[in-house]
């Protein structure tokens, strides 16, 4: 059995959100295969998580809360969201630090996660023993400049739903086939 934690921003559970109900079914799916898993939430969640009880050992309102911009470079990222690279780096070094693998929903993918992204590549040194499968829900299309998979280390690996794409989500990243986990959705 593992300890499984799963990070996403979610601020609620909207059911006619496709991402809430494939991290519904994940936690279900990991849980009934005997793992325990640890939800990672936006701190200003508007709920208890009693929608995710049967499946998760622990929900946790943590995922620093940031008014969020799409961002297209890096070297945009205002002052605040530097903060919460900071804030979200402590939160996963402490929240992880029993954990095995983590999952992650588009954090490292879209503009509006960066300063998330930020934070995930800062603590992941700091997690020697932490897994890390970002999963990426759509094909990217254009470079943006953080996408490195490389820069986050040899723990870390994208997953995306269909082989077809497995090259093209690597190239995007700047990595190779390996770096790329193929695992449809749960859908």
């Amino acid at each position: 059995m593992a300890k499984i934690a799963i990070m996403v921003t979610f601020q609620d559970m909207n059911p006619g959100y496709s991402l809430t109900q494939i991290v519904l079914d994940q936690a279900r799916m990991l849980t009934n295969y005997g793992h325990e898993v640890k939800l990672l939430v936006s701190e200003v969640y508007n709920g208890d998580g009693s929608e995710f009880s049967k499946y998760v050992a622990s929900f946790r309102k943590v995922v620093p809360f940031a008014h969020l911009k799409d961002y297209k470079r890096k070297a945009d990222l205002t002052k605040d969201h530097q903060m919460t690279v900071n804030a979200t780096s402590k939160m996963l070094q402490d929240e992880l630090a029993d954990c095995d693998l983590c999952f992650t929903h588009d954090i490292v993918y879209t503009g509006w996660n960066l300063p998330y992204a930020l934070g995930v590549q800062a603590a992941g040194p700091k997690l020697d023993k932490v897994r890390w499968l970002h999963w990426i829900h759509s094909m990217p299309t254009a470079f943006s400049d953080w996408w490195e998979i490389r820069r986050y280390g040899n723990k870390h690996k994208l997953v995306f739903p269909n082989k077809a794409e497995r090259i093209r989500v690597a190239e995007q990243f700047r990595g190779v086939a390996n770096d790329v986990r193929v695992i449809p959705h749960i859908k």
